[in-house]
């Protein structure tokens, strides 16, 4: 295998991943021994936390409306660009109200298909992710099924579907205040898709669990809870998982532990997570880090804003995201997964 090492690190700051080693020396950060099994670290309380977050994610089911076998009761939906739309509406009586009705609803009715108009990237300008199909999805009627008609491969692709897939999200992390969202609108994938449903399917599922953990404040998830998904993360995909706390992480990483020693409430610890692909030869090693503040006081220099900093975890929980799409693709890639979790806190320790 060719030894490649590729350090991706989201978001760092202070809290000291860079000290984390290169992929070729995780063998000093993993112990083979590790227990990958229901493991939690810290109180009783961050086993409840963690607990409250996996019944969460069963009672906020989202709707992903894609299907993949076409029903008979599928209404007729037919994507078309700006000319193309022109040139049909152009002998309509009715011509001005049909180009109103699309600039405010964002989509029109003729003889019982509905037509949306998009536009197409220039082939010299780069391709961006388009916002199309969530805003149309938003805009089509609820509760129905739509199957695309004389509509161009080009105007829909497997990005296109994980935007539909997404459309509606709601970041309210509560049972209480959660509706599940069964009325969007959902599409037939079209033939030339169907071999990406799985993919589609399990990018979406992962981005809705990751956000969802995201928004979470610091009442419901502790640098604990951190640790402790990421070794249900590894024992769902048979990876080696470590925990560095106390002594350890003050030697080890110094600068998360300096960092989280002001919270003996919810004290530091640095996670690494390490796969292997099963069955295939990796041809790549990668090196994740993620800084996974729980809450960011700023310490003794104050945040203003410091309410709204419970989602400056985004970065281990964004690299948690594309490590479980590494994993459950079985990509010939190995991997190593370092995270610091931390409370940023004031205290005489800090």
């Amino acid at each position: 295998m060719k030894k490649v090492t590729l350090l991706c690190c989201l978001f760092l700051g202070t809290t000291g991943l860079s000290q984390i080693h290169a992929a070729d020396e995780t063998s000093s950060l993993i112990a083979s021994s590790s227990d990958t099994s229901e493991y939690c670290i810290g109180s009783e309380r961050d086993v409840k936390l963690f607990h409250r977050i996996q019944q969460y994610r069963k009672v906020r089911p989202h709707n992903y409306g894609l299907v993949s076998e076409d029903i008979e009761s599928a209404k007729s939906l037919r994507i078309m660009g700006q000319q193309e739309f022109d040139n049909l509406v152009s002998s309509q009586d009715n011509k001005e109200s049909l180009n109103h009705k699309l600039k405010k609803k964002g989509y029109v009715k003729i003889n019982g298909t509905y037509i949306a108009v998009r536009g197409i990237e220039k082939e010299n300008q780069p391709r961006v992710p388009s916002t199309f199909w969530s805003k149309l999805r938003t805009k089509l009627p609820d509760q129905s099924t739509y199957a695309l008609v004389d509509t161009d491969q080009a105007f829909i692709t497997r990005e296109d579907l994980h935007e539909w897939a997404l459309s509606g999200y709601d970041t309210q992390f509560s049972k209480s205040t959660w509706t599940p969202d069964t009325d969007t609108p959902s599409l037939v994938v079209p033939a030339h898709l169907q071999k990406e449903m799985d993919t589609v399917r399990l990018k979406a599922e992962t981005e809705v669990k990751f956000r969802n953990e995201f928004v979470t404040h610091t009442n419901q998830f502790s640098p604990a809870v951190g640790a402790t998904l990421m070794h249900e993360l590894g024992g769902k995909y048979n990876a080696v998982v470590k925990t560095i706390t106390g002594k350890a992480l003050e030697e080890q990483y110094n600068l998360v532990h300096q960092v989280g020693k002001g919270s003996s409430e919810y004290p530091p610890n640095v996670t690494v997570l390490h796969w292997k692909p099963h069955g295939i030869e990796a041809k790549i090693k990668i090196l994740l880090g993620g800084k996974g503040v729980c809450f960011d006081t700023g310490g003794y220099n104050l945040k203003p804003d410091a309410a709204d900093m419970y989602m400056d975890k985004g970065g281990a929980l964004s690299q948690m995201a594309l490590a479980e799409l590494i994993m459950a693709q079985n990509l010939p890639i190995e991997l190593t997964l370092a995270n610091g979790w931390v409370v940023n806190a004031i205290s005489g320790e800090a």
